[in-house]
């Protein structure tokens, strides 16, 4: 059957914040409302201005507007599901049961939803400390490009490679994060270590460049009107 409908529809999944408790139904939805709208100052801010204050009241805010919506999705959901079926897996290979272990609860949807939507607050508040540590910057789209944004918006990606300890995580070194504020701009939370990185990078290539400039200079090669040009290129580098 083929119909066409709204991607408000496709894009979205029903009674995703609620969860069976005896014979009702709890419902996250107006406590989410709430965490959104106390976020959603900080976050319109930075669209409207396009650019970022760097205060440590503005770090933090977005800190936890990147965390609420690491933790919110259906990904980090099943994250944790995938931690159990790998412990369940692991204890069943030497003769046991997960089921067996005392405080283990229920291993059904609805406990997952219960366990990830009553820990939202505890991960949030354990998260954005972390986050708020980053070195924040902003990514604007080229010109006629636009970013796209999926059913889990916060994405990470680490270029280090710490062998079989995996890389990604919100405290591993060299880790990034990226959340699309809008179709133009990103939110970027790197380690500190690779903005010092790209620093010490850029300071290197200056004074290479200005070495080179300088000996061109000497040995006739450059004239003076070719070096100002070059270095007033080099101070607009700085300057961005």
């Amino acid at each position: 059957k083929e119909f066409t409908t709204s991607i408000k529809n496709v894009m979205a999944e029903r009674r995703f914040n609620e969860f069976q408790f005896k014979d009702h139904i709890a419902s996250f939805e107006e406590g989410t409302g709430r965490i959104e709208d106390l976020l959603l100052p900080a976050y319109r801010a930075v669209l409207q201005a396009g650019e970022l204050e760097n205060t440590p009241e503005q770090q933090a805010a977005l800190a936890a507007f990147v965390a609420f919506q690491f933790v919110r999705t259906k990904a980090h959901r099943d994250r944790w599901k995938r931690v159990e079926d790998g412990l369940r897996s692991r204890i069943g290979s030497i003769g046991g049961r997960l089921e067996d272990i005392d405080g283990f609860g229920d291993s059904t949807e609805n406990a997952h939803k219960k366990h990830h939507l009553l820990g939202i607050k505890k991960y949030v508040s354990e998260f954005a400390p972390i986050i708020a540590l980053k070195s924040f910057m902003l990514i604007r789209a080229p010109k006629g490009h636009f970013f796209y944004l999926g059913d889990n918006p916060v994405a990470l990606h680490n270029s280090r490679d710490f062998g079989p300890n995996g890389n990604i995580g919100l405290a591993v070194s060299g880790i990034e994060i990226y959340l699309p504020l809008s179709s133009e701009l990103v939110l970027c939370a790197l380690c500190p270590t690779l903005v010092g990185d790209m620093r010490t990078e850029f300071e290197d290539s200056r004074r290479a460049r200005q070495e080179e400039i300088v000996a061109n200079l000497v040995n006739g090669k450059l004239i003076v009107a070719d070096s100002i040009r070059i270095r007033d290129q080099i101070a607009t580098l700085e300057h961005d």
